[in-house]
């Protein structure tokens, strides 16, 4: 007997129910403060609606049909999900805690590990899945490859930072927080752009490039640290450092 194909989707698979719970925090949130708090944050509310705007063209193209490109970036993201989840979940859930809970700094660490999961696995999955002759036997050159895979990260690494961002500033407190902390946050961000994906290729494990991703820039920055305290020590406070100036 021949099986009908059913006409469903080519990229139905791309979908999974767990990107519904993106908008989510938020919108707990918004609730949360309507019925107790009386105050609703904009920050609140934007995050909201950048959640919507991700999860609703994942429902759109679940059920018509998508340009062949983005076909392509739906399986690309796809595969960074647990990634992508867990660094725009942990900060959104963190957000709910007090000022001293133990879930509220849980959260936000665990937006660079999220982070870092998903710079290391846009390659070192392919080695995993076995999926790598596949990936590579596109007819497409291996640059274009290359370049959309690191597309896809760039944007998923801005989104997820964004709402990093937005979720601090739901917090009292955030006002309180230093600027330098804040502006570290990019130079940190093209660090694991740049280096993660690299050491997810040479590794061809998550595991092993997450720590590398980890462990070489501390290596570096170290030595330049210690360097540092020395000159500034030797010199007896001659040339003292600005409060905020530091290497880490």
């Amino acid at each position: 007997m021949n099986a009908t194909p059913l006409n469903w989707p080519n990229r139905r698979n791309s979908f999974h129910p767990a990107w519904l719970l993106v908008p989510l925090p938020a919108l707990f949130h918004i609730g949360y403060a309507t019925y107790v708090a009386d105050q609703i944050r904009p920050a609140t509310v934007l995050q909201f609606i950048l959640g919507i705007m991700f999860v609703t063209p994942w429902i759109w193209w679940r059920s018509g049909s998508a340009p062949a490109f983005v076909v392509q970036c739906a399986k690309e993201i796809r595969g960074l999900m647990p990634g992508l989840l867990i660094a725009l979940l942990g900060p959104a859930i963190g957000s709910f805690a007090g000022e001293t809970a133990p879930a509220l700094l849980a959260g936000y660490y665990a937006f660079p590990l999220g982070c870092v999961l998903m710079s290391v696995g846009i390659f070192s999955s392919e080695f995993e899945n076995r999926t790598l002759a596949m990936f590579l036997g596109q007819p497409r050159s291996r640059g274009s490859l290359y370049r959309r895979k690191l597309g896809v990260l760039a944007v998923l690494l801005a989104m997820a930072s964004a709402n990093a961002a937005l979720s601090m500033a739901t917090l009292p407190q955030f006002d309180q927080v230093p600027p330098n902390d804040i502006r570290m946050g990019l130079p940190l961000l093209l660090v694991v752009f740049v280096s993660s994906p690299l050491f997810g290729m040479l590794t061809r494990n998550t595991i092993a490039g997450m720590t590398f991703t980890v462990a070489v820039p501390m290596a570096i920055a170290s030595p330049l640290y210690l360097a540092q305290s020395w000159y500034y020590q030797r010199t007896q406070g001659l040339h003292e450092p600005p409060e905020d100036a530091t290497l880490l």
